[in-house]
């Protein structure tokens, strides 16, 4: 492993395709009991982010501001077409501080004329005054996260429920001027009904949005959710619902526009997340704030999990080489659409491996799935996709593709 700056622009070799930009915000009201992602409860730790120039709000544009600044050289040979604030609850940031940090990041950077910035939040931020602000400042693209109309179930698994702004926020979302709008739904709570899921997918297709991520609630380690099913003092998601739903989503997503382009993620033609796209094509990204990942085609880093700790020395976490063997498959295998044979070849040579062994590798592979039924071959044999069976147990096609990729580093490398 290396350590240093954390600068990436040295590993990228000579080509400098455009990226994405992460800015992680790691606050949020209260910590949802199933959320596995670096954050901050500001109700139970006593915290506020209430207006720009609140303490802990000063602190993160400040720390966000040095490492961007100490990142520099990694952007500035750069064209960034997406940026994305992610968290904990990035709607919680003033339509001010975000349009401090997009300056300074078209100081730092080539801010393409057409990038797509997204800001992702919760219900109870996306009003109809901060959707307008946001639009003034550049924001092409939110994406709100519903997870469910059920207070119960929402309630049940310590997320924050304002039933007055879950009852507007789709009526806002249609009416307000960001036409660009994504929604998160959850399926599988603890005692959640087909038709309970069903209603809340409902009621989000009537708003139009571009693009849906519909998610299998999951009991990730390290989360209260997971501590309290392993205590048996709550029930375990419900896996035959979820099976049955992951199933028949896109089919019932086609009849309103919405195509199935990743796993978990369905949109209009056009409106995919062009960031997230960044990631699942294994293309460069780079991460701010405590808890982010960046990545340059051959190193990554991964910013402190602590607030305290990146504020101290933001930009010095340490680089760590990639693993392509296992990274690849992991990334480019959730991909719903046709997955080119050629791509993954120039991706598996970007990567360190020999595109040569890599690519006999995987088509070989490709050619055992689709006799197993788990993907189809277009008619030359150069593409391929997933049938329903290959999604249904992705993680077993992803630990076989792996496992190819791994014994091909034994092959000697081609000259």
């Amino acid at each position: 492993m290396q350590t240093g700056s954390g600068d990436l622009s040295s590993a990228a070799g000579n080509e400098n395709p455009a990226i994405g930009l992460y800015v992680h915000f790691p606050y949020c009201l209260q910590k949802c009991a199933y959320c596995d992602f670096f954050s901050v409860g500001l109700l139970s730790s006593g915290k506020q982010v209430k207006g720009a120039g609140s303490e802990q709000l000063v602190r993160f544009a400040t720390g966000l501001l040095a490492e961007l600044d100490a990142r520099a050289e990694s952007l500035s040979a750069r064209t960034i077409d997406s940026v994305y604030f992610g968290g904990g609850t990035a709607s919680l940031m003033p339509a001010e501080v975000i349009a401090r940090i997009l300056d300074a990041v078209r100081t730092s950077a080539s801010l393409a004329q057409e990038a797509e910035i997204t800001v992702e939040g919760n219900p109870e931020n996306f009003t109809g005054d901060y959707l307008k602000q946001l639009h003034e400042i550049g924001i092409t693209r939110v994406n709100v996260g519903i997870q469910t109309f059920n207070g119960r179930h929402l309630e049940a698994m310590n997320r924050f429920f304002n039933e007055e702004r879950y009852a507007s926020i789709l009526e806002d979302l249609s009416s307000g001027p960001i036409s660009n709008f994504g929604l998160d739904l959850i399926y599988g709570f603890p005692g959640q009904s087909r038709t309970e899921f069903e209603n809340d997918l409902r009621r989000c297709l009537e708003a139009r949005p571009a693009h849906l991520s519909v998610y299998s609630l999951t009991a990730e380690e390290n989360t209260p959710y997971y501590a309290a099913v392993e205590r048996g003092v709550e029930k375990a998601p419900e896996e035959d619902l979820q099976c049955e739903l992951f199933e028949a989503l896109p089919a019932l997503l086609r009849p309103y526009g919405l195509h199935h382009y990743e796993v978990s993620n369905f949109a209009r033609s056009g409106s995919e997340c062009r960031h997230n796209l960044h990631y699942w094509n294994y293309e460069p990204y780079i991460g701010l704030g405590p808890g982010a990942h960046g990545f340059d085609g051959r190193l990554r880093y991964a910013n402190p999990r602590n607030i305290a700790a990146w504020e101290a020395a933001p930009a010095v976490a340490p680089l760590a080489p990639h693993e392509p063997q296992n990274d690849i498959p992991l990334m480019m295998a959730r991909l719903c659409g046709w997955i080119s044979l050629d791509q993954f070849r120039d991706v598996a040579r970007s990567g360190g491996l020999d595109a040569v062994a890599a690519l006999k590798a995987t088509r070989r592979l490709v050619q055992n799935w689709n006799r197993q039924g788990y993907c189809e071959l277009n008619p030359d044999g150069e593409r391929f996709r997933w049938r329903p069976a290959g999604l249904l147990d992705l993680d077993s096609r992803i630990a076989e593709w792996s496992s190819e990729l791994t014994a091909s580093l034994a092959i000697p490398a081609s000259p």
